[in-house]
């Protein structure tokens, strides 16, 4: 406005009249532009008030989307950190032994039943080789089973081993592969479910059964024994009779080389009723009789025997050979003797002429059993009496040849089968004969 009113007065100093007839057009557009400026200065001002408030409002809306995104994932570690403590929970708390390995067989995740087991911590097993863990031969007894889960394919076992207190424990074991997105295997999972106690009560009932069976056997048995004393022992009984009455009638001092012969024939007869009463009773020991089981060195007992048989050892300059032997056997003491007493005496009494007699003594470690063998170098058996030899009063042999009573081996088959094993034999004739027969590690 100060513009048109020096324009004005310049045109008048210079008495330009046209100019001046002009002012009022040329004020009238001054104002014009000077209020489109105005309008415009405002609506800018209007404008950058409206983009700072939506700075402000945008600037607010990006902090509490940060502040949300933030909460979100403070929920989100929290839930995570939920999850792997309740997952750890249980992964730990669960009785099951369970593993993850990578495809190099080598410990990634291990549970706390595991590590129990094994008697480790985790740092002691984390990016270990599982052959350094649980040893070769376990290593061994498994590999099938996991060289099938690295090939993608599930297998489920009954298996068992010693843990750190060399307790057996007894697993149902799954071995299952592990895959990435492409469907690789990268690994393998292992799970163990403890069923010691399951097996423990299998083998109560197993227990119970070979009882229940043992006591209708030895019924049988009474009932045969019945038959035999009616019958089979009447005739020695009935000669050491008739024999005494014999002597009755006669004096010593006069007795003829008939009679003699009679006494001869008594004390023979009493000798072998002897030897058949003192066979029926250790068999009767050996089925009847409560076994008290406990853990011995087998090499102290059978060392024991070779003391008690000294004299009869010695007899025929027999040798006996004791390789390594079980030094914690779960067995009755006495029982086990006599098992072994019968087979040495049988391996010195069937031997052949002008042969020293030879038996080794050996034994080798199954799964559950114990394997034993006692080998001779005698006469043999002919291999259709393999079954009938453990018959009781079952003989091969005449009297006059060999003696005994059939009874020795029926026992050794009675004493074996009460620590729940099995009794065969292995022979050809003149070629020796080796009783093969297996003992369970635990009942």
């Amino acid at each position: 406005m100060d513009l048109i009113n020096n324009l004005k007065q310049l045109l008048n100093e210079k008495k330009n009249d046209e100019a001046i007839q002009l002012l009022p057009e040329i004020e009238l557009a001054y104002n014009s532009k000077e209020f489109a400026i105005n309008k415009l200065e405002q609506d800018q001002q209007t404008i950058q008030r409206f983009l700072q408030n939506t700075l402000v409002d945008i600037n607010a809306i990006n902090t509490e989307k940060e502040a949300i995104r933030i909460q979100e994932e403070q929920l989100k570690d929290e839930l995570i950190r939920r999850t792997q403590y309740h997952l750890d929970k249980i992964i730990n708390e669960i009785s099951s032994g369970l593993a993850f390995l990578d495809f190099n067989l080598q410990y990634v995740l291990v549970n706390q039943s595991y590590l129990k087991w094994l008697g480790k911590e985790f740092e002691d097993v984390k990016g270990k080789a599982m052959i350094s863990i649980i040893g070769k031969n376990r290593f061994i007894e498994l590999r099938e089973n996991i060289q099938k889960a690295l090939k993608g394919e599930r297998t489920d076992i009954e298996t068992s081993f010693l843990d750190v207190n060399q307790k057996r424990v007894y697993i149902a074991a799954s071995y299952m592969p592990s895959f990435n997105q492409k469907r690789e295997v990268n690994g393998l999972y292992i799970f163990e479910q403890d069923i010691t106690q399951l097996k423990a009560n299998e083998f109560i009932l197993e227990e119970k059964n070979s009882e229940l069976q043992t006591y209708i056997e030895s019924n049988l048995q009474l009932e045969n024994f019945a038959h035999i004393a009616s019958h089979d022992l009447k005739a020695p009984l009935n000669s050491i009779d008739n024999f005494a009455d014999l002597l009755l009638k006669t004096a010593f001092d006069k007795l003829s080389e008939s009679e003699r012969k009679f006494l001869t024939y008594i004390k023979q007869g009493s000798e072998n009723m002897k030897s058949t009463i003192a066979s029926l009773l250790n068999f009767s020991l050996a089925t009847n009789q409560k076994a008290i089981f406990n853990f011995y060195d087998l090499n102290e007992l059978i060392s024991e025997l070779i003391v008690d048989l000294e004299v009869d050892i010695a007899a025929k300059d027999s040798k006996i050979i004791i390789h390594d032997l079980p030094k914690r056997l779960y067995c009755d003491k006495q029982l086990i003797k006599q098992l072994f007493q019968n087979l040495i005496l049988n391996g010195i009494k069937f031997s052949k002429e002008n042969i020293d007699p030879i038996i080794e003594i050996s034994c080798d470690e199954m799964y559950k059993y114990w394997r034993f063998t006692v080998k001779d170098n005698g006469i043999g058996i002919s291999r259709e009496y393999f079954e009938k030899i453990f018959v009781l009063f079952q003989r091969l042999h005449t009297q006059k040849k060999f003696e005994g009573t059939g009874i020795g081996l029926a026992t050794c088959k009675k004493i074996v089968e009460l620590h729940g094993g099995t009794i065969g034999v292995e022979s050809e004739e003149d070629k020796g004969s080796s009783f093969i027969f297996t003992f369970k590690k635990e009942f």
